[in-house]
């Protein structure tokens, strides 16, 4: 039987490899609970850990990443603001961006997807709900 949850193993492989192609885009909410949590002004923050990009004539802007791809944020294999983390990050490696690889050694189990990726209105709805804003 096929598991209905994904366990996060803290193995801090999910806030690395990014590139321009694959990387945690991020929204003004994300940006406005970041900043605050890390006691940050907004514009602040966006200089420090944001980078703007087009993608198919869209400004969008995703978190930076250093020259090896790891999140700025992340601190050892944990992610630095946890609390507060951007949404695409806080629904795990099968969230509504997910590709269909399965690129990571904690994604190798036998799990139901759809019970994993058909509930992101919930778990939109729950995050911030449980006080993440």
């Amino acid at each position: 039987m096929a598991g209905d949850t994904f366990e996060c193993t803290m193995c801090g492989d999910c806030c690395r490899g990014f590139s321009d192609d694959y990387c945690v885009l991020v929204s003004r909410e994300d940006i406005d609970r970041m900043s605050a949590h890390l006691g940050m002004d907004r514009q602040a923050f966006v200089t420090a850990y944001c980078v703007d990009m087009v993608v198919d004539g869209f400004r969008v802007r995703r978190l930076a990443f250093d020259r090896s791809g790891a999140c700025l944020l992340l601190d050892g294999n944990r992610c630095g603001i946890n609390a507060a983390k951007p949404l695409q990050c806080a629904l795990g490696p099968f969230g509504p961006l997910w590709d269909g690889e399965r690129r990571y050694d904690c994604m190798q189990g036998d799990f139901d997807i759809d019970k994993l990726t058909g509930n992101i209105e919930d778990v939109f709805g729950n995050y911030f709900e449980d006080g993440a804003q």
